[in-house]
C-alpha cells in the first residue's frame, strides 16, 4: 500500500491528535501565557516523524522538514525552541507511541498475531571506574551488553515490535537487569499503566521462597 505525502502526513497528524486529545491532554497542566505557535499535537507529530529518519541529528531533521514539509507545518520553530518543546513533551511521546501504533495498525487492517521482543544496551558514559549513582540515580548501572559483550555504564532498553514494524511498548532499566524482568514490568505497565512497581509478595509465587545465604 502506497500513500502520497499529503495523505501520509495528514493521517499521522490526525492519529496523533486524536490520541493526544483523548488520553494525554486532559492530564497535562494548563499552560500559562500566549498560545504557542505550534500545538502540542504538531510538536508530537514532528517528534514521531523524526524517528523515521535515517539520520538521528535533530538539526538534520529540522532542515529536512523546512525543505520538504513547510506547507504542512508553516510555523516551524527555531531549532532551540523546537528542541525545548520536544523535551517538554517527552513523557507524552512515550505514552503516545504504543497508542498510535495500535490505531495505525487498525486503520491499515494489520492484525497483531504476535510481537517480537529484543533488548539493546544504551551506554550513558564511555568509560567509568566506579558507579555514578549520584549522576543518574537508580535508573542506570554497570552491565554487560552489545555484540561484543563489553562492560558499559547505562541502561538496558527492551522493545516490543509487531510484524509490521510498529513499536508496541518499550522500557529501560539498569544495565545489569535481566530482560525477563524488564519484559515482566513492561507487560504489567502496558496492561495496568497506573500500577506500582511489583512487590516481593506478588512475585513470591513465581520466584519461590527466598534462598538461605
Amino acid at each position: 500500500m502506497e500513500l502520497d505525502l499529503d495523505t501520509f502526513l495528514t493521517t499521522v497528524y490526525c492519529i496523533v491528535d486524536d490520541v493526544y486529545q483523548e488520553q494525554i491532554a486532559p492530564q497535562r497542566p494548563v499552560r500559562r501565557g500566549p498560545k504557542p505557535e505550534l500545538s502540542d499535537s504538531e510538536v508530537l507529530c514532528l517528534a514521531l516523524l523524526a524517528q523515521w529518519q535515517g539520520r538521528r541529528s535533530e538539526k538534520a531533521f529540522r532542515a529536512y522538514a523546512v525543505r520538504r514539509w513547510r506547507p504542512w507545518f508553516p510555523r516551524l520553530l527555531s531549532q532551540s525552541a523546537l528542541n525545548r518543546r520536544m523535551r517538554d513533551l517527552c513523557g507524552a511521546l512515550s505514552r503516545l507511541g504504543p497508542a498510535v501504533a495500535e490505531r495505525a495498525q487498525r486503520a491499515l487492517g494489520h492484525g497483531v498475531a504476535y510481537e517480537v521482543t529484543d533488548g539493546a544496551p544504551r551506554p550513558l558514559m564511555r568509560r567509568c571506574r566506579a558507579r555514578r549513582q549520584s549522576w543518574f540515580g537508580a535508573e542506570a548501572g554497570i552491565g554487560v551488553g552489545g555484540s561484543d559483550r563489553s562492560w558499559y555504564y547505562g541502561v538496558h532498553l527492551l522493545l516490543l515490535v509487531s510484524p509490521a514494524g510498529f513499536i508496541g511498548g518499550w522500557l529501560e532499566g539498569p544495565a545489569a537487569t535481566e530482560e525477563r524482568w524488564l519484559l515482566e514490568a513492561l507487560l504489567r505497565w502496558r496492561q495496568f499503566p497506573q500500577a506500582g512497581p511489583p512487590q516481593l509478595a506478588e512475585l513470591a509465587e513465581t520466584l519461590g521462597p527466598p534462598r538461605d545465604k
